[in-house]
């Protein structure tokens, strides 16, 4: 068994047994470009939090991340956090314990684009955002409004 993220790059690894089990193999590109063999490359420690290790501290982590006047699907919150897609289902009750948190949990919506009853207030906090136009409205425009990550 082996963590979400190594599973979604194995396809691409040409020796992925070298990876299994070795945490903090994975890191961030700051520039675009290709990397080959033998190309020098530097490390610079310490200037990104490590990924938590659970995927509830995962998803405390993620949230924050979702800019105002925009939305993520539960799939986009899953793919996020490094977890399988069939996470979904957990993350109601991740939802549900983090209310209180302060969390924009409002912009998280169902795969429609339908607003989560149980996030008090998700209605209005979206129209004070510019999401919605109406109070009452039950669903966001995801084609308009979704997020997935920054450009």
């Amino acid at each position: 068994m082996f963590c979400e993220p190594c599973k979604r790059i194995a396809p691409v690894v040409a020796d992925f047994s070298r990876l299994v089990r070795r945490r903090g193999v994975l890191g961030v590109f700051e520039a675009g470009g290709e990397i080959r063999i033998g190309d020098a490359v530097r490390l610079i420690g310490e200037r990104y939090t490590p990924l938590p290790e659970s995927p509830y501290q995962k998803f405390l982590a993620f949230v924050p991340t979702i800019p105002p006047g925009r939305v993520v699907r539960y799939v986009d919150v899953a793919v996020a956090m490094g977890v399988a897609e069939v996470f979904v289902r957990v993350l109601p009750g991740y939802i549900r314990r983090s209310v209180g948190l302060g969390l924009p949990l409002h912009r998280i919506v169902n795969a429609r684009g339908e607003l989560l009853p149980l996030i008090p207030g998700q209605a209005g906090k979206l129209l004070a955002e510019g999401v919605i136009h109406r109070g009452d409205a039950a669903t966001v425009d995801l084609a308009a409004f979704l997020w997935q990550g920054a450009a």
